[in-house]
């Protein structure tokens, strides 16, 4: 695996996707700041949704590091 640079940064948040009271499924959003792929120097966001809230939380963790 890559070595990444020290000001690399990776936040993830699980958000549950509710509409009048039934939780449809949940949403990761990723924010790399610092990445390699940001081409003006800002922040790359990425979302991904997913409908087991266990899945979802292990793929934020996963993320993350």
């Amino acid at each position: 695996m890559k070595e990444r640079n020290k000001t690399y940064r990776c936040y993830s948040k699980v958000t549950p996707i509710v509409f009048q009271d039934h939780c449809y499924g949940f949403e990761v959003k990723i924010t790399e700041v610092n990445s390699v792929w940001s081409r003006d120097g800002r922040s790359v966001i990425s979302k991904k949704f997913f409908l087991d809230e266990t899945k979802a939380a292990s793929y934020a963790e996963s993320a993350r590091t």
